[in-house]
């Protein structure tokens, strides 16, 4: 089921502001699910972004939860590790059942119609939550990229940020949590800058672990402009402004107690998307890269059916076409002689 999360700017400060001061910010426990990590995957489906890539991401995407190796690759790894509690901080628990909360979204923004000056930040859910445990060890079957539509319009990353962290709220789980952002990291028509002290403290005082992937960007990548004077292919100090809040080398830990991170893998060309994203969702669920992928197996030859033996003549009809060649070379005899 899709949701989407509207709210126009004129709202968004005192939504800001109130998650500032922490309102809302912690679910109450009672009731809900536990699970080892509650993972929200957020794409930037803004303009910025191209088609290809974006869709590309669904894929790839689809490709990894679908896999039936994706619980063995990802999950189980984690029985037995003892992790930090999210729900203690200095304490530290050991996971005895792993399981992992998923869910997907992307982001853009939308325009009023009764005003069209008037931006909002739009925050769509395309996959459901889906726990992966050892009853469900792979398959999200949401997301086909033909029935998914790309939000489009400007890219509000601070406003969003700040949407889905609530959207933790708003869930049935309870466990670590980590946002799996993939963006070019251009930020326009956002209230609320990545840049901004009191975003650092939102971001920090949340409690959620930031993730970013790199996505090349369609703003002048190529020679620059408004949006984009250096004519980069993706924003890294906005990328890393979100990973580390206040950029003191600190920044909040995944759930295996590695830091967060931002991987540029794919945008410089080192890796596929689907390799990046595995490894990402790697050091996000387990700490570690997964394990490789198994070969692809390999094809059959290609066989000469002229050197299959049942398609070989007999040697005795060799002989006797051999034979009727030669009578039909043979001169014939003349009628009446």
């Amino acid at each position: 089921m899709k949701k989407s999360t509207l709210i126009s700017k004129g709202l968004l400060g005192t939504t800001f502001a109130a998650s500032i001061l922490g309102y809302g910010l912690t679910a109450n426990a009672a009731g809900l699910t536990q699970v080892s990590l509650e993972l929200a995957l957020l794409i930037d489906g803004s303009d910025s972004i191209s088609d290809e890539h974006f869709y590309d991401q669904i894929d790839a995407l689809g490709n990894i939860f679908n896999d039936p190796n994706f619980y063995n690759d990802f999950v189980l790894p984690l029985k037995g590790k003892q992790v930090a509690d999210h729900k203690n901080y200095g304490q530290t628990v050991v996971i005895n059942d792993p399981s992992v909360a998923v869910s997907i979204y992307q982001f853009g923004s939308g325009i009023d119609p009764d005003n069209r000056q008037l931006v909002y930040p739009v925050l769509e859910q395309i996959a459901d939550w889906t726990v992966f445990n050892g009853q469900h060890q792979s398959g999200m079957g949401q997301l086909d990229s033909m029935t998914i539509n790309k939000v489009g319009g400007f890219t509000p990353i601070g406003d969003v940020l700040d949407l889905m962290i609530k959207e933790f709220s708003n869930n049935s789980y309870d466990g670590h949590q980590t946002v799996n952002l993939s963006s070019d990291g251009f930020e326009t028509e956002s209230s609320s800058s990545v840049n901004s002290l009191d975003m650092a403290f939102l971001l920090f005082d949340s409690g959620v672990t930031f993730n970013a992937l790199a996505i090349p960007t369609t703003l002048d990548a190529q020679g620059g402009g408004e949006a984009n004077p250096s004519g980069d292919l993706y924003h890294s100090s906005n990328l890393q402004n979100i990973v580390d809040p206040f950029g003191d080398g600190f920044p909040p830990l995944n759930l295996a107690g590695n830091d967060g991170f931002v991987l540029y893998d794919y945008a410089t060309g080192e890796k596929t998307l689907e390799d990046a994203f595995r490894l990402k969702l790697g050091l996000e669920t387990i700490g570690t890269p997964p394990p490789p992928r198994p070969p692809e197996p390999p094809k059959p030859p290609v066989v000469d059916p002229t050197g299959d033996p049942e398609n070989v003549p007999e040697p005795s009809s060799i002989l006797g076409l051999l034979v009727i060649s030669i009578l039909a070379l043979l001169p014939g005899k003349n009628k009446g002689t």
